[in-house]
């Protein structure tokens, strides 16, 4: 018998790659560990210091931070509403938009596939004016007042 090659494994594509392969045949990752010494070295920066700065200096306030004064010198909102008002005043123009929409598409189904003047499922079909007339008010009153609901 002989004895299994050594295999290791990518961290970018995790293939198995020979032990003495550096780059992975798949992804093409260089797998061999940096060298503690060399990790000083691997990245040169951007910029040249002076010979006499310091590396470590201290950075400017930036001038998006919170300053204490001005958040005492804030008045406080006025309260909210409370919610019963707020949530009439959407439910009652929901609730005509909904029904006026069901009320409306069933008088249109009704006129339209009736046949001698009922419908296929047994609903009389000579009633599909009712169900428009009361559709369409229930309708046009709810959609111009959702409008006009103030969030």
């Amino acid at each position: 018998m002989s004895a299994k090659p050594k295999k290791k494994l990518c961290w970018n594509c995790e293939g198995q790659v020979s032990f003495q392969q550096d780059n992975c045949p798949y992804c093409g990752v260089y797998l061999n560990p940096l060298d503690d010494d060399n990790k000083d070295t691997l990245f040169s920066p951007p910029y040249r210091m002076k010979a006499g700065e310091e590396e470590n200096q201290t950075l400017p306030e930036a001038p998006y931070l919170v300053q204490e004064e001005a958040i005492v010198s804030e008045p406080v909102a006025a309260p909210l509403p409370t919610t019963s008002d707020g949530l009439k005043a959407i439910l009652i123009p929901l609730t005509l938009i909904l029904s006026g929409a069901v009320f409306l598409l069933f008088g249109l189904t009704l006129m339209l596939f009736s046949r001698n003047g009922v419908f296929t499922l047994r609903w009389d079909g000579t009633y599909w004016f009712l169900y428009m007339l009361a559709g369409t008010p229930m309708l046009i009153y709810g959609w111009k007042s959702i409008f006009h609901v103030e969030e």
